[in-house]
């Protein structure tokens, strides 16, 4: 079974183990540009808790400290394809860029520095960290977000009045294929929320 969140670009996969195995779902979804995270009963994965900041990055912690300002890790891979999306779409962003430029922004590579990655947990890709200069994480995203909705995350770490980004009336929103544009269609709908209601059919044809 497949359950699609379209607000995270999350796709959860449910499987039979006695009728496929998860080594060869993992490959499939490699194969498509994809990071994919077995999840089981049983995880060894980092807590929040469990991850020290400051002794991963000292130097990054030392700068926080020093300049007062929250850091934003990004661990991500060049074969990522919602990585990639990030960094061309997301991270251009002249607004995303200005907020930025009031953090210590850090991009980790996750394959160039696999032991940091490891130690930190950072196995869904991309991941993104919000941590305090003190080494205290207050936010992971571990899914694709374009500009508008990760610059109201950056909006609130800072502290700063939220944007109000919904949709006056009489207004129409533009909306986009869902394929490359998926995440313009999902800001749509977000700036939209409590002002629409759509049923839509999607044919491949």
């Amino acid at each position: 079974m497949v359950e699609m969140h379209l607000d995270r670009d999350v796709f959860d996969v449910t499987f039979d183990s006695s009728k496929a195995q998860a080594s060869d779902l993992v490959a499939i979804i490699a194969e498509a540009g994809y990071s994919a995270r077995i999840i089981t009963g049983d995880t060894s994965e980092p807590t929040v808790a469990d991850v020290d900041y400051p002794a991963l990055l000292p130097s990054v912690f030392d700068r926080a400290r020093s300049a007062g300002k929250p850091v934003v890790l990004y661990f991500g891979a060049s074969w990522c394809v919602p990585c990639r999306r990030m960094s061309q779409e997301t991270f251009a962003d002249p607004t995303v860029k200005s907020l930025l430029d009031r953090c210590i922004f850090e991009k980790i590579d996750a394959d160039e520095r696999a032991d940091l990655s490891k130690q930190a947990g950072a196995r869904a890709l991309p991941d993104v960290r919000f941590v305090s200069a003190d080494g205290k994480e207050m936010k992971r995203i571990t899914s694709f977000l374009g500009p508008n909705l990760f610059a109201d995350e950056l909006r609130q770490l800072l502290g700063d009045e939220p944007v109000d980004n919904t949709v006056e009336e009489g207004k129409s929103v533009e909306l986009h294929d869902l394929s490359p544009e998926a995440d313009q269609l999902r800001e749509a709908f977000v700036k939209a929320s409590g002002k629409v209601r759509v049923v839509m059919l999607v044919s491949p044809g």
